[in-house]
Parts: structure tokens; sequence; C-alpha cells
């Protein structure tokens, strides 16, 4: 289930002369997209994305991005901040090179896999796939935010800090 009040908000700065690597910046990361796997990783899959789908782009492969990230919830601490951060990414990246409305959640889920689920609001399946590349492993909406609108989630933050190392590991294993 999305949780709409909490967001993650993407500020895309146009490129300057002097840039000469893609940059990211945000409560969790601050580097270069290319010291970021998973980031470029969703790049490279929206740049491919958009050069199979549109004729010609709306913004030049070669140019250089600089992104801001923010949360309006505490990072690490187990709320899906990265979930929604790779959502967000995918979306803005998507929106720049003009294929936003192309099925996205396959290139979210390379960065956090529940990203996928973070593209949609209200309700959201994830689907396995069986594709060895993941490509179908992807997110459909089974139910809008306001299907069951007497459902309430209520979510009381007693640390905001980051999770332990040791919690990451055990959140990201199967």
């Amino acid at each position: 289930m999305t949780l709409a009040p909490m967001r993650c908000v993407l500020r895309l700065q146009l490129p300057l002369a002097h840039r000469l690597r893609n940059t990211i910046c945000g409560s969790m990361v601050r580097s270069t997209f290319e010291e970021n796997p998973r980031v470029m990783r969703c790049l490279k899959a929206i740049q491919r994305l958009a050069l199979a789908k549109t004729e010609s782009l709306k913004f030049p492969l070669e140019w250089k991005l600089h992104i801001v990230s923010r949360n309006n919830f505490p990072t690490a601490a187990g709320l899906a901040s990265s979930a929604a951060g790779y959502a967000c990414l995918v979306y803005t990246l998507a929106s720049l090179y003009g294929i936003a409305d192309e099925e996205l959640t396959s290139i979210a889920r390379q960065g956090s896999g529940s990203a996928c689920r973070s593209l949609h609001g209200g309700f959201v399946r994830w689907h396995m796939g069986k594709l060895d590349d993941g490509s179908d492993s992807i997110a459909t909406p089974v139910a809008t935010a306001s299907h069951w609108p007497n459902m309430h989630v209520l979510i009381l933050v007693a640390n905001d800090g980051r999770k332990r190392p040791a919690l990451q590991k055990a959140c990201s294993e199967p």
C-alpha cells in the first residue's frame, strides 16, 4: 500500500557548462551516478527505453545531471525511503526523456525492489516474473487508495535514526 502523505521530492538541475559528471545528492547519498551502480542501472535503462520509444529525445543523453532529493520522513529508518527515492528518480528521469507514460516499474525495481510498488498509488501487486533478466517482474495497481475509505494507517516513528547495519542487511535478505 502506498502511503500518500510520505513523499520523496527530487529536484533536477539542468547541466552547467563545467559539470563533467552526473551527480546525486540527498539524505542517503552524495556521489556521482557512476559511483552508485543502482543509480546507473536506472539511468541507462531509462535512456535505452527513451532511445527505443522516441524519435527525438527531449534532453540530450550526453548532458550531465545534478539531482537533489529529500524526504518528508526519516531516511533508512525502515519506512521504504530507498523505494520512494528510486521510484521518484525513475519517474523524474522518464519525464525528462519524454517517456513517463511507459511501463517503468521493472526499471525502478533495479534501484530498489520495492520501488516498483512505489510508482503507483493505492494498493499494488508486485509480480515475480519468470524471465532470467527480471524484465517481467513488474508492479500493477490492484485498487486505488480510495477503495477502502475506512482503512487508516498510523505510523509512529520511535527513532528517526538510521537502521543499524545488521538490521539493514536482515531487511534485504529473502
